[in-house]
């Protein structure tokens, strides 16, 4: 009996042509790991991940894995704090992911008996943005090739932005079965792991409470925060069961420890921010009113309390010296005398003095620039708006600028116009959390070569098909 045979006779025929695909991909993977560790762990994920597909094909069990190994592993880069983790995120063994999803999506969806649409097909503004910059990338790639910029900065810059491909994932996905709420609760559910296993690393590599402020031992999983918060806010808000009330506000004391527990003051004032145009948005829904006022005092109030709590707690239960912990929040209100702050001022002066002089093509992929206090080249600043524009020119940066700006449209319009309070809600919660993740983009390269755009994908896709539900006035479940 010949492999695909044994494979129609157990998981279908029309599973089999999927098993078949997978088993190219997982020796990639598989390939990649060995790279990485050694023949052992080689072996360990192969017959693992083709356990997993032998038992499920589906695409969104290949959608959990990504996330879930987006989401779980620190990169490589903090091994000196976490040295007792065995396995780091790797952008290499993400793209391989993002493939096996995409043509498992093409397999699953041609192979379905159900050519089923959530809406209709319709002409895809943000997607065609989207290629627009794909495609001018690919040129700055060559660019940058054609300046000898270094090999492995090209290379890496790719791979950071592959997420990207994640919105025409989510957006097919979104558009042909729904369940935006489901990949939501997935994602809080996620969080909260997540949260706990920030918990354990940081009790785990502590050695005192200021080497933790001065150093940080901190990881790029703090950047979920963003969206995590107006999640579990607006799940709590529109609930209507008491249990899962509680499950939703334990959630947002959880994540709101693990922010202050990053120790990074751009987190904080871009949650603040976004936090704030949240309740903003939900209290004044239905217009400037007496009852929306009181609504947003109070929601502000709670999770000022909340915050009040997990800093009590921590200084009476942990015995944590808060003098020191607080020694990164004291100078928040001093940033302009901060000299973290007063570095990336100069670093953004001196990049822009690099982009007057190629405003329109950029520096290509790869390209470094000198970063004077530290005296060496880098490939990157702690801005996303100005390494792309210093790496792409103007059509690059204003490509970017308008993917995540039309994302914000779309939310905004469905929180304006639609009459379905859980649809408006969901709305609120993408354009709140889209808000706190381009404020944080001022200080650190989150919107365009960190894993997580991916996450960022799945919100813009999800705005852009409530948007197009509302413009079809269509009524279903999401």
């Amino acid at each position: 009996m010949s492999l695909q045979q044994a494979l129609i006779r157990t998981s279908g025929e029309r599973n089999a042509p999927f098993i078949l695909l997978w088993i190219p991909l997982l020796s990639l993977l598989a390939l990649l790991v060995f790279i990485r560790t050694n023949v052992s762990g080689m072996l360990a994920v192969f017959a693992g991940f083709f356990f997993l597909v032998t038992l499920a094909w589906r695409t969104e069990t290949y959608i959990v894995c990504l996330v879930s190994y987006l989401a779980f592993f620190p990169v490589a880069r903090y091994a000196e704090y976490f040295g007792f983790f065995p396995v780091f995120y790797y952008s290499k063994v993400g793209a391989v992911f993002l493939f096996a999803i995409a043509a498992t999506l093409l397999i699953n969806r041609g192979l379905s008996p159900e050519r089923t649409q959530v809406v209709e097909e319709r002409s895809d503004v943000v997607g065609n943005v989207l290629i627009l910059m794909f495609l001018w990338m690919i040129f700055e790639v060559f660019h940058g090739i054609s300046r000898s910029n270094p090999g492995n900065f090209i290379a890496s810059e790719i791979f950071g932005t592959l997420p990207f491909l994640g919105y025409f994932i989510w957006r097919s996905m979104f558009r042909w079965k729904g369940r935006i709420e489901a990949w939501f609760r997935f994602l809080l559910i996620v969080g909260v792991v997540v949260a706990f296993e920030y918990f354990l690393m940081v009790a785990l590599s502590w050695q005192d409470i200021f080497t933790f402020v001065i150093q940080r031992a901190i990881t790029r999983q703090g950047q979920l925060i963003h969206i995590l918060i107006p999640m579990a806010a607006a799940f709590a808000l529109t609930t209507k069961r008491r249990s899962h009330r509680v499950f939703y506000g334990a959630a947002v004391i959880i994540f709101l420890i693990q922010l202050f527990f990053t120790q990074q003051r751009a987190l904080w004032i871009a949650n603040a921010v976004g936090i704030f145009v949240f309740f903003t948005l939900y209290a004044f829904k239905d217009g400037f009113k007496k009852r929306g006022i009181i609504v947003w005092l109070t929601g502000i109030g709670i999770v000022s309390l909340l915050f009040f709590l997990v800093i009590l707690t921590a200084r009476y239960y942990f015995e944590v010296d808060l003098d020191v912990l607080f020694k990164r929040w004291r100078k928040v209100s001093k940033l302009i005398t901060d000299g973290s702050l007063r570095m990336r001022i100069l670093d953004v002066r001196n990049a822009w003095e690099y982009i007057k002089m190629s405003p329109l093509l950029g520096y290509g992929m790869g390209a470094t620039i000198f970063v004077i206090p530290v005296g060496a080249h880098f490939n990157f600043l702690d801005n996303s708006f100005v390494i792309t524009l210093l790496k792409g020119g103007v059509p690059f940066f204003a490509l970017f600028i308008s993917f995540y700006c039309l994302g914000l449209y779309r939310a905004w319009i469905v929180f304006r116009k639609s009459s379905d309070r859980k649809i408006q809600a969901f709305a609120i919660v993408i354009f709140s959390s889209l808000v706190a993740v381009m404020v944080s983009g001022l200080a650190s390269i989150n919107l365009i070569y960190y894993r997580f755009v991916f996450i960022w994908t799945m919100l813009i896709a999800g705005a852009v098909v409530l948007y197009e539900m509302l413009q079809s006035s269509d009524q279903r479940e999401i």
